[in-house]
């Protein structure tokens, strides 16, 4: 993430593995209770799977702004570095978990481990697992 971040933007940085965020520049924020606008179900367990009750709360009832410093202390994103290291600090993290990925069950165990997302996001509504 190498700017600001906001609604979409902030969203589909959740859909991935890692956040990476330059640490000079850029805030990310959920805009959609300013504008009146509300989210989908899918998008919804989204973000109840990637952040902490509390910080999805701010984000989205208060709108918050955070920066890269607040982010990663909340651990809403992995690393917060200087612009100019992070597409280098996000190759480097690929590389390191590629030979995990290329084993065949790395997809399988990101959909078990954010199941009801992974459910959302695939059906377009939420479909929680029975027990």
């Amino acid at each position: 993430i190498n700017g600001h971040a906001f609604a979409g933007g902030w969203l589909l940085s959740l859909a991935h593995d890692y956040r990476i965020m330059n640490v000079e520049k850029g805030y990310a924020c959920m805009t959609e209770i300013d504008i009146g606008a509300s989210l989908t179900p899918p998008l919804n367990a989204l973000i109840k799977e990637k952040l902490s009750r509390r910080l999805a709360s701010k984000m989205m009832l208060e709108g918050c702004r955070l920066n890269a410093k607040q982010l990663f202390e909340e651990k809403a994103i992995d690393m917060a570095v200087p612009k100019e290291e992070v597409l280098s600090q996000a190759i480097a993290l690929g590389e390191k978990w590629a030979s995990k990925a290329s084993l065949g069950v790395y997809g399988q165990m990101k959909e078990d481990l954010y199941q009801e997302a992974a459910r959302a996001l695939k059906y377009g509504k939420v479909i929680r697992a029975s027990l």
